[in-house]
């Protein structure tokens, strides 16, 4: 028999065998673990306090329910990063955590990779689902254009032949640390 046959047989026969210890643990469950509703009635009040309009859960803990740690990522107008620190340490305290298991990402300042994933497997424990998930989009789609018009190659070519837009655009990249953390529309 071929070599490559046989490793992708095991190959197969090892994600089974991953998939069916994955299902076993998801039934039988972790009472440590916090489920989605209880997350989302828990953290409504820490949510409210802090003026957060959209929250999501994503990482491991939303595709498959068990996780130690809680990554959240949250759509607020947040004054500073003491004030996202005092957000993270709240939620660990309503979910009664320590805070090195609880990520906050604040969408307003998340990378590409950040809203790719929360696209792909975040689900919103807090704010209106539909509103949410247009706004993560929104924000995801405005990233990539952004990107796209500050890496475009006539500018890389031709930098002194900026129009005021250019201008506009880069005042506003470099003036970021004097606005709130995301603007709310």
């Amino acid at each position: 028999m071929d070599t490559r046959k046989i490793i992708g047989a095991l190959r197969k026969e090892a994600f089974k065998e991953l998939e069916r210890l994955s299902n076993f643990i998801g039934s039988v469950g972790d009472p440590e673990q916090v489920g989605i509703e209880e997350l989302r009635i828990r953290l409504k009040p820490v949510f409210e306090r802090y003026g957060v309009k959209y929250a999501f859960l994503f990482s491991l803990r939303a595709r498959a329910g068990v996780d130690r740690d809680y990554d959240i990522a949250v759509s607020a107008s947040l004054r500073s990063a003491l004030e996202l620190g005092g957000l993270i340490v709240d939620i660990a305290v309503t979910l009664d955590v320590t805070e090195d298991l609880v990520e906050v990402v604040h969408l307003g300042s998340a990378g590409a990779s950040i809203l790719y994933s929360v696209i792909n497997d975040g689900v919103v424990i807090y704010g209106n689902e539909d509103e949410a998930m247009n706004y993560l989009w929104r924000r995801y789609l405005e990233f990539l254009a952004i990107n796209e018009y500050v890496n475009h190659p006539e500018r890389r070519i031709a930098p002194n032949r900026a129009n005021t837009t250019d201008r506009g655009l880069n005042k506003l990249m470099t003036n970021q640390d004097t606005k709130p953390l995301d603007n709310e529309d």
